[in-house]
């Protein structure tokens, strides 16, 4: 198949996860994939440096899997704040139809829906192409502000048209059927993982010297991106808390963001030194030697409307180590994973959550008992070659039925 996939996020930048994951097992399985995707982190050179008018071809790049092969096709963009977004709405568009116009597309499959999702959908109609949205975000909530308002009634008028909706949980196939999608066209597909990347080892010494670790330490592991709502505020605030219940604790943060360096100013502010460990961004394919010198994981999450539906990808990496994991009540993951029988403690951010944390880290016995249970679950339900599979055979039965309507309407 010739597969034009769609994300409005920078796709050579973003932390690697499941937009990577998809495109790229697909390319390996021999299906053409073109990935168009928004350079939201352009870099100026130089002050007349305001506008690049071309669309910018990266052929061949991979971001998760070697081996695979992703043409990535970065429309024109006004390299000024707001007006990157506002411009993407035409240049993104000239884009698609110049794809869909010159290329044999067999499907469109999307992550995106304001920018380039509408287009999208108005243009795969008029090459009776079909387009499969894949929804893993409650879309309106990422974009606080007026943006917000239009990205909503986006959703309202795309989620209706597209053929068919993957959501990640069943909470976002519940909130896209609210928004007007028809419920028999939405059904729910976890990813799946690298289990060969993502497994149980033993601490990488040589990683934990160089981070100031001992072996005796009692480490407590965060990986991803340090959004406001993230919680990191909260651990590093109620770090004390926590030593008193385990005086070994360590705090490691994998990971970056805007609030980076507000988060490691609060650390020194509190003097807690080597205490808590950042580490900034680190390739994805380290991400596992970090995790590994966890005792537990920490998902950290406030509880609000942006991630109360979500399934963070980080949730399964840290239980395909075999690490347990304490995690705030989010609806959308505690829909997906239960909890202590598939290794998760939920606990809302407050003095139960400092206290599992704690607990955790000083009973070892526990900790590898509920990872034990994690690895379970991930692999009895993650399963790459089980969600390709799927997305597959939808993409087919989609392109089928787009073929027999047209015959029909011929």
């Amino acid at each position: 198949m010739n597969i034009l996939i769609l994300h409005e996020v920078d796709w050579l930048r973003k932390v690697v996860y499941e937009v990577h994951d998809f495109p790229e097992v697909l390319s390996l399985r021999g299906h053409n994939v073109t990935v168009v995707d928004l350079e939201e982190e352009w870099e100026r050179n130089g002050w007349r440096d305001i506008v690049r008018w071309r669309t910018a071809v990266v052929p061949d790049v991979h971001r998760s899997r070697p081996g695979a092969r992703i043409e990535l096709r970065r429309p024109a963009i006004v390299k000024v704040r707001y007006m990157d977004r506002l411009s993407s709405l035409f240049t993104q568009y000239a884009e698609l139809r110049h794809i869909l116009a010159t290329r044999e597309i067999d499907i469109v499959f999307s992550y995106a829906m304001p920018n380039s999702g509408l287009g999208a959908i108005h243009l795969a109609r008029r090459h009776s192409i079909p387009i499969v949205f894949r929804s893993i975000d409650a879309l309106h909530l990422l974009r606080p502000g007026p943006w917000a308002k239009y990205v909503l009634w986006s959703e309202r008028r795309g989620y209706p048209q597209v053929d068919y909706i993957l959501a990640l949980t069943g909470k976002l196939k519940e909130y896209v059927v609210g928004l007007g999608a028809d419920p028999e066209k939405v059904e729910v597909l976890l990813p799946g993982m690298d289990r060969e990347l993502f497994k149980p080892s033993a601490p990488d010494s040589a990683l934990a010297a160089e981070l100031g670790i001992r072996p005796d330490d009692q480490v407590a592991v965060f990986v991803g991106t340090m959004f406001p709502f993230a919680g990191i505020d909260f651990l590093i605030e109620r770090f004390r808390d926590l030593a008193a219940i385990a005086p070994r604790a360590r705090l490691l943060l994998v990971g970056g963001g805007l609030n980076y360096d507000n988060f490691r100013q609060q650390a020194r502010q509190l003097g807690l030194g080597d205490r808590v460990i950042f580490t900034g961004f680190v390739p994805f394919q380290d991400v596992p030697r970090y995790v590994s010198l966890a005792r537990i994981c920490v998902n950290s999450f406030h509880v609000n409307d942006v991630t109360k539906d979500v399934f963070p990808g980080k949730v399964p990496q840290y239980l395909a180590c075999g690490k347990p994991l304490v995690c705030t009540p989010l609806p959308g993951t505690m829909d997906v994973l239960g909890g202590e029988e598939n290794g998760v403690l939920f606990r809302d951010l407050g003095p139960e959550f400092i206290r599992a944390v704690g607990e955790l880290l000083q009973n070892e016995a526990r900790a590898k008992e509920l990872g034990a249970h994690g690895r379970r679950y991930v692999e009895e339900n993650m399963n790459w070659d089980r969600a390709v599979d799927r997305v597959e055979a939808v993409f087919e039965e989609q392109i089928g039925r787009r073929r027999n309507r047209s015959r029909c309407e011929s």
